[in-house]
Order: C-alpha cells, then sequence, then structure tokens
C-alpha cells in the first residue's frame, strides 16, 4: 500500500487530495497545525501528526521516512501586506524545511503545489516556456509562492525527486462559490 504525507489536507484542495489518495488505496498521513479544524479529516482513516511546517523540528518529528510521496498542499494565500512578512515564511521556509526533511527522510517523490500565479499577468497562454514574473511582482502572494518554486528547484539540484503543480481557479465539490460546477 503507497505511503503518503499531506501538508494542507484541512483546505479545500489538501482534503479533496485526501480523499482521492484513500480512494486509491494509500495510507495517508496529515501534518495538522495545533489548534486546526480538523473536523473533516477525523471523518477519514488517516494519520493526524501535528506540526509547522515554518518549525523544522517538528517536520522531522512529523515526517515518516521512506514515504512514496509528500503531498506539499499547504499555503498562506492571505492578501493584506500587513502579513507578508508571516506569508514568506509561510510559502518560502516552509517549502524549504518541506524539501529538506524529504530529502532527509528518503521520500520518493515530493509534489509542491503552487499556483499559476507565479506567471504574473501574461497576454496568452501560460506554457513551462513562458518566463515567470513573480519573482519582480509588488503582489506577496506571487513572489513568495515564485520563491517556494526556486526552494523546489534547488533541492531537486541535492537529489529531490519533484514535480511543481500550478493550478488556476480551482473549485470543485465543497467550493463555497455557488454554481453549478460546486455543485
Amino acid at each position: 500500500m503507497p505511503s503518503a504525507f499531506v501538508t494542507g489536507a484541512t483546505g479545500f484542495v489538501g482534503i479533496n487530495l485526501v480523499d482521492e489518495l484513500l480512494a486509491r488505496g494509500w495510507t495517508v498521513t496529515c501534518l495538522v497545525r495545533a489548534g486546526s479544524n480538523t473536523k473533516y479529516l477525523d471523518r477519514r482513516a488517516v494519520a493526524k501528526v501535528t506540526g509547522e511546517i515554518t518549525d523544522i523540528e517538528s517536520l522531522r518529528r512529523a515526517m515518516p521516512a521512506g514515504l512514496d510521496a509528500v503531498f506539499h498542499v499547504a499555503g498562506d494565500t492571505n492578501m493584506w501586506s500587513r502579513n507578508n512578512p508571516q506569508q514568506t515564511a509561510n510559502n518560502v521556509d516552509g517549502t524549504r524545511n518541506m524539501c529538506t526533511v524529504a530529502l532527509e527522510k528518503g521520500v520518493k517523490r515530493f509534489i509542491h503545489t503552487s499556483t499559476v500565479s507565479v506567471w504574473g499577468l501574461v497576454d496568452g497562454p501560460v506554457t513551462e516556456e513562458v518566463p515567470q514574473r513573480g519573482g519582480s511582482s509588488w503582489i506577496n502572494y506571487q513572489k513568495s509562492k515564485y520563491l517556494a518554486e526556486r526552494e523546489v528547484a534547488a533541492a531537486v539540484g541535492r537529489g529531490l525527486d519533484a514535480v511543481i503543480m500550478n493550478p488556476a481557479a480551482i473549485v470543485g465539490a465543497r467550493t463555497a462559490i455557488p454554481g453549478p460546477a460546486c455543485s
């Protein structure tokens, strides 16, 4: 049975990912912050471990060794500029910590959830060949997610087998936005 470690499992993308992994027969361990609302996770056959992506020692205690996959879905999407330092810590430092511990624990595959926002405003289709402009954005979310991707790329250079996902508009079952796509 394949094994996964999931961050951000209490969020919209994370809980849907957990459901899909369980449906495919994976054993799932979810990192949750102290005080997180775990009511949806509590209904699922997952292991919950408490920790913080910004606290590397808590990650070392929480992440099992030899996992088939780490799904790093946690991300700070706050758009208030007064929260930029915390957002950078969560998105950049947290991703660096996740990559470091994944390497230490011998994880087979690291899947990082980023955002299409790392490209900034693009006139036309977005492909991997289009230069990313998030690093020079005045929007900290774009910049921090761009820098987080650089952390993943650096870890790949140190031997991490990783892939970066760049979702755009995320809607589906349990989305709080009304409409036929979300029912």
